[in-house]
């Protein structure tokens, strides 16, 4: 059971990532079936879509739903160090600090 936030409850969540094909991560990126859009997501959104056709139908994708980016790092064997000590790092600890300095200098 999925608690959200804005207390909605969903029995079957959404999965934005899996390690269940073949042994490795998926992501994705798209559009939610049980969150609303956020209002300050509309006009990004709409201006994405016209931009940019998806090539199939709305009735594929909930097109009022509320948008997550497609957004990923390798998060597996990141150099770490703790108590001054070089540990390997696997997961969001290691690839989220990468996805921030990306956007940093992105700017």
């Amino acid at each position: 059971m999925l608690y959200g936030a804005n207390g909605v409850t969903d029995s079957n969540p959404e999965v934005a990532a899996s390690s269940t094909f073949k042994r490795t991560i998926t992501s994705g990126g798209g559009f939610s079936r049980s969150f609303a859009q956020a209002d300050y997501q509309q006009n990004a959104v709409s201006y994405f879509l016209t931009k940019n056709p998806p090539g199939h139908n709305s009735s594929q994708f909930n097109i009022n739903g509320r948008a997550y980016p497609d957004v990923s790092a390798n998060g597996a064997w990141i150099n770490a160090f703790s108590n001054n000590k070089k540990v390997p790092e696997f997961d969001t600890n290691a690839s989220t600090p990468i996805i921030c300095v990306h956007h940093h200098f992105d700017q």
